[in-house]
C-alpha cells in the first residue's frame, strides 16, 4: 500500500471458510499482539458477517470468507498496489497433528 494509501503500509486478506475460523484467525493475530506487546487500533465487523478488520495502524488486516472477499473485492479496488503473496505454513497442533487436515486416529497398541 505505500506510495498508494496513506493510512497504511501494507494489507493483509485473508480467505476463511468459516465463521470459527475467521474468530480463531481473530483471537490468533490478538494474541500474538498481546505477547509482542504491540497494541492495535481498532476492529470492525464481526465472524457471522462474513468480515473481520484489524487494524494494527500501519497493517490493515482483512479476515474475509469466500462470499464477502468477492462482494468487497479490495484486490480489484487497490490493484495499483505492489502485491506480495507468501506460502502459509501449516500449523501444527500440540498432539503433532496438522490444524487444516483431518487425520485418521492411530490405534494404540
Amino acid at each position: 500500500m505505500r506510495g498508494v494509501s496513506n493510512f497504511c503500509d501494507f494489507f493483509v486478506l485473508l480467505t476463511v471458510s468459516s465463521s470459527r475460523r475467521a474468530q480463531a484467525v481473530s483471537d490468533s493475530i490478538k494474541e500474538e499482539l498481546l505477547k509482542q506487546q504491540v497494541r492495535h487500533k481498532a476492529e470492525e465487523g464481526t465472524p457471522e458477517s462474513g468480515w473481520l478488520l484489524l487494524d494494527l495502524y500501519d497493517v490493515v488486516v482483512h479476515i474475509f470468507d469466500a462470499q464477502a472477499r468477492e462482494f468487497f473485492n479490495l484486490d480489484r479496488l487497490w490493484a495499483d498496489a505492489p502485491s506480495l503473496e507468501f506460502p502459509l505454513k501449516k500449523h501444527v497442533s500440540k498432539q503433532g497433528r496438522k490444524s487444516s487436515h483431518r487425520t485418521p486416529r492411530q490405534k494404540t497398541q
